[in-house]
């Protein structure tokens, strides 16, 4: 996905043009609005005042036989008074699930004041959460002739001298958002096919190329260490146990580094006390921790971070194997 600061004019002829107001709120207002043609003006302002309400969760969509608008949606997000700034991440998510839904490649939208945030934040906000919204974890499935459905691009319309604020806004939230998706990949993998070893073979894979030194400690290792606990419940798989460790060093030398620690239980299935299957079916996600820390401190690297950080993750497959 690619999410790019375009001009207003720019946006105004746009295939898919995106707006969201709240209840009793005119669009005219919206500076986006006053780009669009006479006859797109006109077409909106009919639909909002005899279809559109703007209450929460409410669309509507007009469509243009020709020109180079095809159509303008318009989306409601209630009363104002009951929005915050915490409610600001549905603007992306509505937009990207909605887009999917009708296999809109690209769109436009106006990039407004996020409340209680500077531009960046909105911007970063804006982009972490159309990037997760994009995620579909389809590893499993087998790919529909038409493919799956993504979106593509989306301009954020916007004054061309918040284009440098915005662009660094829209950079960071995809780094994150990125990341975020790269953790959901590992922690939705099922348990036959990520072992410890594939585990600490994917922080090896992420950590590569983002100045992340990482060592990970074998059995021989970990029993060195006298790591009873890993040890312990790693005792009746055949997998062997792996301690993942990696280190992020960009800050002060005197800062006292962050440290941590990820649940790398690659499959839980209760040991010796075995779980009902009911209690099974996300025990593939006990590992989730382990996959935060491997994707929380990719993203600290690519943001470049003055900070130092360790992560630690004691990676295990909780299982009875047939020789137990």
């Amino acid at each position: 996905m690619k999410i790019i600061p375009i001009t207003y004019h720019e946006a105004a002829r746009a295939k898919n043009i995106f707006f969201g107001l709240f209840q009793k709120e005119p669009i005219a207002k919206d500076a986006l609005f006053s780009y669009l043609s006479r006859r797109h003006q006109e077409a909106v302002k009919r639909l909002a005042r005899e279809e559109f309400r703007g209450e929460n969760g409410e669309t509507k969509s007009v469509w243009f036989p020709k020109g180079p608008v095809k159509r303008i949606r318009l989306f409601g997000w209630g009363e104002k008074h009951k929005w915050n700034y915490r409610k600001n991440p549905l603007v992306a998510r509505h937009y990207v699930q909605y887009a999917k839904s009708e296999r809109i490649a690209e769109f436009a939208t106006p990039f407004g004041s996020s409340l209680g945030m500077s531009k960046k934040e909105g911007a970063a906000a804006f982009s972490t959460n159309a990037v997760m919204a994009d995620f579909e974890f389809n590893k499993y499935k087998e790919t529909p002739k038409e493919g799956w459905p993504e979106v593509k691009t989306i301009y954020l319309a916007a004054d061309k001298k918040d284009f440098p604020e915005i662009q660094k806004g829209i950079r960071e939230g995809m780094v994150i958002g990125e990341e975020v998706n790269g953790c959901r990949e590992l922690a939705n993998t099922p348990g036959g096919d990520m072992t410890p070893t594939r585990l600490a073979e994917a922080a090896i894979v992420s950590g590569k190329s983002k100045g992340i030194k990482i060592k990970i400690l074998e059995e021989k290792d970990i029993k060195r260490l006298s790591m009873g606990g890993v040890l312990g419940v790693a005792k009746g798989s055949d997998e062997k146990p792996k301690f993942i460790i990696m280190e992020y060093h960009r800050g002060p030398k005197e800062q006292k580094p962050l440290v941590l620690v990820g649940k790398g239980v690659t499959f839980d299935s209760g040991g010796l006390t075995l779980k009902p299957g009911k209690a099974l079916n996300e025990m593939h996600m006990d590992m989730s921790g382990g996959a935060a820390v491997i994707h929380g401190m990719a993203a600290a690297a690519r943001l470049k971070l003055p900070v130092n950080i360790i992560g630690l993750n004691p990676t295990v497959e909780n299982m009875p194997s047939r020789a137990s």
